[in-house]
Order: structure tokens, then sequence, then C-alpha cells
């Protein structure tokens, strides 16, 4: 142990300490020690006089890649920590085919997801109007979603007003059909669980 400790880094520590509380013979630790000092330091600085100059030509040629080689290799060590071991269980198995079910049906998504084409076509209208803020927008869409009737855009003066408030109206009514296809989706997956 002894030996491993001086080739492996981080290890000496350790080693010393768990010399210790095992209560080892001191000058037989000692004696190993000296051991791998002398077989580890001459082989060390013997590698890097001769391969130094190799390996600093190798880390050139690879530096611009070495950060993606990197990250490559923490992922991958990732995946097999969180997916490959756990797949060597019955469990991590039965676990597995639940997070791809959830991923692959629709009812599990997660419901900003449905809302983002929502949230995209309210900025539309928010440049479309010159509205500033999106409270604005909001409380105009709440008028129109709590009454039911649509958009009443007041006095129309231009063909260009009836554009705007049929655009109004036509979001009016897919925001209701949003809500309800959500109201029954989320009373669908309360059933569930």
């Amino acid at each position: 142990m002894v030996l491993i400790s001086r080739i492996v880094p981080g290890s000496r520590f350790p080693t010393y300490v768990a010399a210790g509380v095992l209560k080892a013979p001191f000058w037989k630790f000692v004696g190993l020690f000296l051991i791998g000092t002398v077989i580890w330091t001459p082989l060390i600085v013997g590698l890097s006089t001769v391969m130094g100059n190799q390996i600093l030509d190798l880390w050139t040629n690879y530096e611009s890649i070495a950060v993606y080689v990197l990250v490559g290799f923490i992922a991958f060590i990732y995946g097999m920590i969180h997916v490959g071991i756990p797949l060597f269980s019955h469990n991590g198995r039965m676990r597995w085919v639940a997070r791809t079910k959830r991923l692959i049906k629709w009812e599990y998504w997660p419901r900003w997801l449905f809302q983002l084409p929502i949230y995209v076509f309210v900025g539309v209208l928010m440049v479309r109007f010159r509205v500033a803020t999106l409270t604005s927008v909001k409380k105009r869409l709440d008028e129109v979603l709590s009454d039911g009737s649509g958009f009443d855009p007041g006095p129309v003066k231009t063909n260009r007003t009836i554009k705007n408030a049929s655009l109004l109206t036509h979001y009016a009514i897919a925001m209701n059909q949003w809500k309800t296809a959500f109201s029954s989706l989320s009373q669908d997956t309360e059933k569930h669980s």
C-alpha cells in the first residue's frame, strides 16, 4: 500500500493516517516508504527527461480540443453513474422505463412547454399594439376571457383596427380553448396520480 501511495496522487496522506490508525510497525513503514521513494522518484524524473518534449508537443497539438475531451469525459462518467450503473438492477431498469415513458407521453410534459407558443404570440401582440408591459396585455386578455363575448375595440375607424380586433378575438377564443384543454388535462393527471 505504501508503494502504491507514492504513485497514486492524493493517496499519501490517507496512507499515513491509516498506518497510524492501524498501528503499523514504524520501521517497516519507513522502509517501505524509502523503497517507494527510491523507485518512484528516479522513474518520474527519468520519464520527464526522456519524454518531456514529446508530451509538450502532444499538449500543444491537442490543446484546442482538450477542453472538449474533458467535458466529454465528465459527461461519460456522469452518464455511467446515473444511467449505466442503475441499469444493472431491476429497480434501476424500472425507473429508467418510467422516466422514458414520461418523456415520450405528452401528458407528463411541463405546462410551460405548451404555453410557450402563447407567450410568443403575446409578445407579437405587444409589439403590434405597441403595449409597453405584459400586464396591460394580460389585463386586456383577462377582460376578453372573463366575459367570453370577444374583444370590443371601441369605435372602429380604420381597416387596421378591425384587423387587430379580429386577431385579438381569435386569440381570446384560442386562450379559452387552451384553458379548457389544460383544465381537462390537469383533471386527468390528478385522477391518475
